[in-house]
């Protein structure tokens, strides 16, 4: 018997709790909802009290990143066109056998953009120095060799050939010792 009541009383405060807790879990919920009510409400009101200001802000925003990103794209403009400027002077350069000018120029040049595809023009440009300058090496090499033949076969006289080979050694570099020594040779 007293077992049984046990039981009975033991389950009648189960139920208790149980009807307790479903209680609280419903007025937490109520209450849950009513926060998120009013938390839409506060920022409904709030959003028509500042929607004006908010909208200004963005479009100011806005503006903002449209400016930075036009400044930026014209300087990016502008230094790509220095280093094509640059690169064409380089050019120019190389055509007159200047390839120390046309190797300053063409560093000028990478330091003025930063662009994928100058770069790119920039590092094709000092390859195809170096080859120019090695091509001109060889082409004033086979001029020396020449003039020597045509000076050794007329008695160190100059002619309308090894005037023309000279005029060669002194366009490609007129600095270098041959060419100042066959250019006395030539004036004497």
């Amino acid at each position: 018997q007293i077992a049984k009541e046990r039981r009975i009383q033991a389950e009648k405060e189960a139920e208790e709790r149980r009807v307790q807790a479903e209680k609280e879990a419903e007025e937490r919920r109520i209450k849950a909802e009513q926060e998120a009510a009013e938390q839409a409400a506060h920022r409904k009101e709030w959003w028509q009290k500042n929607k004006t200001k908010v909208i200004v802000i963005i479009i100011i925003l806005l503006c903002i990143i449209s400016a930075i990103i036009c400044v930026s794209t014209i300087q990016k403009n502008k230094s790509i066109a220095m280093a094509e400027q640059a690169i064409a002077s380089g050019d120019s350069c190389v055509v007159l056998y200047e390839f120390d000018k046309a190797e300053e120029y063409y560093k000028y040049a990478g330091t003025c953009s930063n662009d994928y595809n100058t770069q790119v023009i920039i590092y094709n440009k000092k390859a195809a120095l170096r080859q120019a300058r090695e091509d001109a090496v060889a082409e004033y090499n086979e001029a020396l060799r020449r003039l020597k033949i045509y000076l050794e076969a007329d008695d160190y006289i100059f002619n309308k050939y090894s005037n023309q080979y000279l005029d060669k050694m002194i366009e490609l570099d007129p600095e270098r010792k041959e060419t100042i020594y066959y250019q006395n040779l030539r004036t004497q």
